[in-house]
């Protein structure tokens, strides 16, 4: 979860910025991670 005034990333956003910069990958999976920190979204 990211603190006020940060923004949350979708797994839909991830897909299609992965799938528009690496289409050698668009067919990856994207799984959120969970993470105690603020600074990146992990997936």
């Amino acid at each position: 979860m990211m603190r006020e005034g940060q923004s949350d990333i979708s797994v839909r956003t991830v897909v299609r910025l992965v799938s528009e910069q690496f289409p050698q990958w668009k067919d990856a999976a994207v799984t959120p991670v969970e993470s105690h920190g603020t600074v990146n979204s992990l997936f």
